[in-house]
């Protein structure tokens, strides 16, 4: 550094700062482009490094390539008429609706695609969380309620999430990140709240866990309303200052997932069932199970069970004695495969 200084006449001080910010940037992470510009600019953008820094401790970490924008499925153009300034698109609809809209309509290389259709789609997700999380202070602690097994699908189901949209973010993949975060991970929640009864049934620790990691999630998205979001929640500072969520997959629980798919496969197997024996079979409900674990997973279902109608809900592990069984039910059924039989 001092033979640096002799020769450009310059501080050996400014040098080193020099040197600092250099460094602070280079090697630069990532630098996303068109993909009309790999085959140039690109290109000769790894031949340069490559040919300034014989080490790879100058070259660049990665290179993301995005589409065109088009509207409506068709290019952009004055010409067709379909331009839309992005200015305008913000005034009308918001910064967020605009950015997701524009990030969540296609991944990798392809076109992102300007929908206007998919505006009121994002903007019920929005005012459903915007819903909800006023309502968290109002649920009770498990310390009262007591912890169930739905509450620990919806805690699984959340952990399975986290790592699904970590990955997508990591891969540039922001529509899986948002496909898993907002429309997944929302639909979890909406099914959670339904089987608990509505939000006063629901865990108040899961909701919480819940509601603030999918904030946290959608945040590099929709920041606006992530960081409005958190201020409702209580929370400070912003949202932006805060760590990543981790998943942690001691809290992912394989057989409370394959038992909740079961549980909803069955429901529409009951619907059915339903459709074919006509209204009037509305008495009584019989599920026969082949194992200890789908009996007593389904137990704590019955009310649930019976808002399809049923008057009395009865579950039957298969070869207890004295079930009730007229047509014999038990002995077809399988794991995963209930017998059904109403009356």
């Amino acid at each position: 550094m001092s033979a640096l200084a002799n020769t450009t006449g310059l501080e050996k001080g400014t040098l080193e700062e020099m040197r600092r910010e250099f460094e602070y940037f280079y090697p630069f992470d990532l630098r996303t482009s068109g993909k009309d510009l790999v085959q140039n600019h690109l290109t000769f953008s790894i031949f340069h490094h490559v040919a300034i820094w014989e080490e790879e401790h100058g070259w660049p970490r990665a290179f993301g390539i995005n589409g065109y924008v088009n509207v409506g499925g068709e290019k952009m153009s004055k010409s067709k008429g379909n331009f839309i300034p992005l200015r305008d698109l913000v005034k009308k609809h918001g910064a967020d609706i605009t950015r997701i809209n524009i990030a969540a309509s296609n991944e990798n290389m392809d076109d992102a695609d300007w929908r206007q259709e998919s505006v009121p789609t994002y903007d019920s997700r929005f005012r459903y969380l915007f819903e909800v999380v006023p309502e968290l202070k109002k649920l009770k602690p498990s310390t009262e309620r007591g912890v169930k097994a739905i509450d620990i699908y919806m805690q699984s189901r959340l952990h399975q999430t986290i790592e699904a949209v970590t990955d997508a973010y990591e891969h540039m993949r922001y529509r899986t990140a948002v496909q898993h975060a907002l429309f997944g991970l929302l639909s979890d929640i909406k099914w959670y709240v339904e089987r608990a009864g509505g939000m006063s049934g629901c865990n108040r620790e899961v909701m919480d866990e819940a509601i603030e990691i999918t904030i946290k999630l959608i945040a590099p998205i929709v920041p606006h309303v992530s960081e409005e979001l958190w201020s409702i929640l209580g929370n400070k500072p912003f949202i932006s200052t805060k760590s990543w969520p981790a998943a942690d997959k001691t809290k992912i629980d394989r057989d409370a997932i394959q038992l909740e798919d079961e549980y909803k496969k069955t429901l529409e197997d009951v619907k059915q069932v339903q459709r074919l024996a006509g209204a009037e079979a509305t008495k009584h409900l019989c599920l026969y199970f082949a194992t200890a674990k789908e009996h007593m997973y389904f137990g704590e279902s019955a009310a649930h069970l019976k808002k399809l109608g049923f008057e009395k809900v009865s579950l039957f592990k298969q070869g207890d004695p004295g079930i009730y069984d007229p047509q014999d039910k038990a002995k077809r059924a399988k794991f995963g495969k209930p017998g059904i039989f109403v009356e």
